[in-house]
């Protein structure tokens, strides 16, 4: 988890703003800070150091330094695309440099190719490049004033500076000339009756261990520690097990957390025990709720009931998990 903030001003430059908008993010990124204006563009970010810990400052710089990007996020197939890149210069070891090296060989059907979760800046000749994950796992918003593009990981960081801000859509990519487009959505399709038939339960059963093995082991990149939630439900303990797997470093660290007599906990025992899990159990209760909710709600930036609800235990979990671990499953 990163924070990035941006701002795109052909009028005239003087942002002194940026700073504040870069602090509302101090939670975002504790390891490196950089802001840096290229003109028209300001680019900010907040770094979280998961890929090449001491070679990943950002904004990240092109070989002729006229492209600068930021980012939030991860590109699982980095090392492939790397590859595909092998006549430029890259000058750090994060997974995110591909992008810009990727968009100098593709331009803005670079983002076609990413396969990861992410949300991105990129300035070219001080004109911004903007674009958000399929799925919109990485937060960005973005707002419009006075002529100014404002973008940034999360509404605080906006809020005092425009009159409304919207969200970035999920799947979509910008540029002034081009506007908001779509560059993928993920197609939902049903097969007949008839083609059902011709799948043993065999395949489909063995379709969803490859992909859910795939999916947990391409989320499994990090040069720091990692460890995972669990709650000893069907979920987590799937992602737990295969995590387990393709764990190098023994043996693989688990956190669970829950209210005295809930089930949470003796069920998380039993499969960490199963597991051989190193792990690790909170116990909190109603007067811990109550006192975590304003935080809760300022970080996670809704009001919906539902969403809070879930958030409440995320969040007593995550604040365990921070003692021992990096990334989290």
């Amino acid at each position: 988890m990163c924070g990035i903030v941006a701002v795109y001003d052909k009028e005239s430059g003087d942002h002194r703003q940026l700073t504040e908008m870069l602090n509302k993010l101090n939670h975002r990124g504790p390891d490196e800070e950089e802001l840096c204006n290229y003109k028209t563009m300001y680019l900010g970010h907040k770094r979280l150091s998961i890929i090449g810990p001491s070679k990943g400052r950002q904004p990240i710089s092109n070989e002729n330094d006229d492209i600068h990007l930021v980012v939030n996020g991860e590109v699982y197939n980095y090392e492939e695309l790397k590859t595909q890149l092998s006549n430029h210069n890259f000058s750090t070891l994060s997974d995110s440099e591909v992008i810009i090296h990727l968009y100098e060989e593709q331009g803005i059907d670079c983002v076609k190719n990413l396969d990861g979760m992410f949300a991105f800046v990129l300035s070219d000749n001080e004109k911004p490049f903007v674009a958000r994950d399929t799925l919109g796992i990485k937060p960005l918003y973005y707002a419009e004033e006075d002529g100014c593009l404002f973008f940034a990981s999360e509404m605080k960081s906006l809020a005092n500076f425009v009159k409304e801000v919207k969200e970035f859509p999920p799947g979509h990519y910008f540029t002034p000339e081009t506007g908001f487009q779509q560059f993928r959505k993920i197609q939902v399709s049903y097969a007949s009756t008839q083609q059902n038939k011709s799948i043993s339960l065999n395949q489909i059963t063995e379709g969803i261990r490859t992909r859910l093995e795939a999916a947990v082991k391409k989320r499994m990149m990090a040069h720091v520690p990692l460890g995972v939630f669990l709650s000893g439900g069907l979920d987590s303990s799937l992602v737990a097990a295969l995590a387990k797997e393709h764990t190098k470093k023994k043996p693989l660290k688990s956190f669970c957390v829950g209210m005295k007599g809930g089930s949470d906990l003796p069920a998380a025992r039993q499969v960490a025990e199963y597991l051989g899990t190193d792990h690790h159990e909170l116990i909190y209760n109603e007067q811990d709720i109550f006192e975590s909710l304003p935080r809760v709600i300022y970080f996670l930036e809704s009001f919906d009931p539902s969403l809070i609800r879930s958030a409440i235990p995320t969040y007593f979990v995550c604040r365990l998990a921070s003692k021992y671990v990096t990334v989290i499953l």
